[in-house]
């Protein structure tokens, strides 16, 4: 859904998700400085990020994974598709295929698609605007990226 892809509805609703996003991000690094963490770590049987200082754990997020991107295929995949993701991951996920059924939006309901970093972004957040998430976390993975809407935080102590 490159940008030259995202014309009519669907591009002014991913533009507008996009938008806030950057501002969740933004407030979510004002907030808790996600960036002074020297390590991060998911855990998907418990569904949470979490960040630590000194292998300690600091702050605990609550994530549902928005989708994966393949930077070997070029392919962004909906975790409600991935079923070899945890269903403690992906559980509230399906809120966007509906959402995408119900307002005719093909590129939240087909699991698989070509797709670039940009996409990726752009579908979480969407996800997380859906979702209520505060922001994305964007982790690498084997072959490309894993997305993730940040949604309940906690200070770990």
């Amino acid at each position: 859904m490159a940008r030259q892809k995202r014309a009519g509805t669907l591009g002014n609703h991913a533009d507008a998700c996009f938008r806030l996003l950057q501002e969740k991000q933004n407030g979510l690094n004002e907030r808790f400085q996600l960036d002074r963490y020297p390590r991060w770590d998911y855990d998907q049987p418990t569904a949470q990020l979490v960040f630590s200082g000194a292998d300690i754990p600091d702050l605990i997020f609550d994530i549902e994974f928005a989708g994966t991107l393949s930077t070997a295929g070029n392919t962004w995949k909906w975790a409600w598709a991935n079923f070899s993701l945890l269903p403690a991951v992906r559980s509230r996920i399906a809120a966007v295929r509906e959402h995408g059924e119900a307002h005719d939006y093909p590129y939240l309901t087909v699991p698989l698609w070509t797709a670039d970093e940009e996409d990726g972004w752009y579908m979480a957040g969407i996800a997380a605007e859906i979702l209520g998430g505060h922001g994305v976390y964007r982790a690498p993975t084997g072959n490309g990226y894993v997305f993730m809407v940040m949604m309940g935080v906690r200070h770990a102590h």
